[in-house]
This record gives C-alpha cells, structure tokens and sequence, in this order.
C-alpha cells in the first residue's frame, strides 16, 4: 500500500476516535483501568502518607462512609480528625474528643477545614473513580494533546461548588487510559498552575492505584513536594 495512503488512514482514524470520544467514554474507560472490578464503592484499608512534613496515618472505609487521619504534631502530641459518615465530623487530641474550634499548631481544628482535609485525601488516591461524583461538571470535550513532552488524553472539569475560576485539567494515557496528571487552575495562580504527576502504581485491594504524588508549578517549573502512600497491611 502506498505509504500516503497508509499515512492518511492513520491519521483518519486517530481524528474519528478523537471526535467519537465523549469524556463520560474516556472517564469509564479509565475506571476500568483503575478498578477493573468495581471495588471503589467498597474500598477499605489503612495506609501510612509519607512527606516532606510528617507521616500521617490514614483510614479510608467507604462501605461505611467513613474516613480519618492521624498526625503527629511537632509537641508530640497526636491529633486525629475525619469523619464516621457524611454528617459527622471528629476532631480527638491524643485520643479524646475535643471541640472543632480554635487553632493548634497553626492548624485550623473547626469541621470545615477538618472534613476538607480528609476529603482531600479519599478525592486524591480515589480518581478517577471520583469523576463520576455528582458535583462533576465536563467542559467542552476531550483533547488528544501534549503535556510534559507526551501525547495525552485531556478532560477540564469544573464543580458545583463555591469555586470561582478555579478549573481542573486531567491527563490519561492514550494507550490504556490510566491516570497520568491533575493540573490545577485557580484565580491567585495568575497565569501559572499548579500539576500533579501520578506514579509508583501498586495493586491495592482490588484497584491499580497510583501511590506517589508529585507537585510542581507548571510555568516556574518548581517541585513544590510529594507524597507517598504505604499500606499497613497488619492493621487493615
């Protein structure tokens, strides 16, 4: 066959399927990467995330709802804080409840900021199986495009929530659709953002699943830090 011709079926083919995929096709298609069985739903275990700061355990149950966390601070003392469902929220300061008021260490104990921190987590290692939450807005359509020196397939989404400006860009492998990159847009960023690169990729209770983070100012090209998600396998 003439290599023009071959060229041009090539090309055909890539532009049709850019075309035919919507990001609800490319969203499940990923899931299916991710969680082949559809274990998300019932996703349990207890895991250490290491960083730059201080280690954090934490414990994601979603067949209960429920999800929380516990650090070390710098005084020694160890503060946990979640939620045992969507309606609650607990905050314990070496093991005993304490009020969801006031500040220790410079960090904020009201539920707000509490809840959004453990939601921080179970959104960042549950996607992109989150994709499909209902707060979930598409924009426009999925992109074949380069990020990073690589061929990528990109979806915007934006939430409805009190987010003004601010938008997410995510990265999948043309080949088998796995999650590569989250990319962050927000008004105080200017014209910078702010990206994610997913790697280290681990068998976790059913799910392929990405266990190292990476952050870095995308136009400053500046590492700003990284985290890394260990099972406790002895107490899951």
């Amino acid at each position: 066959m003439n290599k023009a011709i071959v060229f041009s079926v090539l090309l055909f083919s890539v532009v049709s399927t850019a075309q035919q995929m919507t990001n609800e096709d490319l969203i499940q298609k990923s899931i299916q990467y991710h969680d082949p069985k559809g274990n998300w739903h019932t996703f349990k275990g207890t895991f250490e995330v290491e960083n730059e700061r201080s280690p954090v355990d934490l414990v994601i149950n979603n067949a209960t709802g429920t999800a929380y966390w516990t650090e070390v601070l710098k005084s020694g003392d160890t503060l946990t804080g979640g939620f045992l469902d969507k309606d609650s929220c607990i905050v314990r300061l070496n093991g005993k409840s304490i009020p969801p008021k006031g500040e220790l260490e410079n960090f904020l104990l009201d539920c707000e900021n509490i809840i959004g921190r453990t939601n921080y987590w179970v959104y960042m290692y549950g996607l992109p199986m989150k994709l499909v939450d209902k707060e979930v807005n598409f924009v426009g359509s999925p992109k074949l495009v380069t990020f990073l020196n690589r061929k990528l397939w990109r979806v915007k989404v934006n939430y409805n929530l009190d987010q003004s400006g601010e938008y997410w860009q995510f990265y999948f492998d043309p080949k088998d659709y796995s999650l590569k990159v989250l990319q962050f847009f927000h008004p105080a960023m200017g014209a910078d953002s702010e990206y994610i690169l997913y790697s280290e990729e681990e068998q976790l209770n059913g799910l392929r699943m990405p266990t190292k983070h990476s952050w870095y100012m995308y136009n400053k090209k500046e590492f700003i830090g990284s985290e890394k998600l260990i099972k406790v396998s002895n107490r899951s």
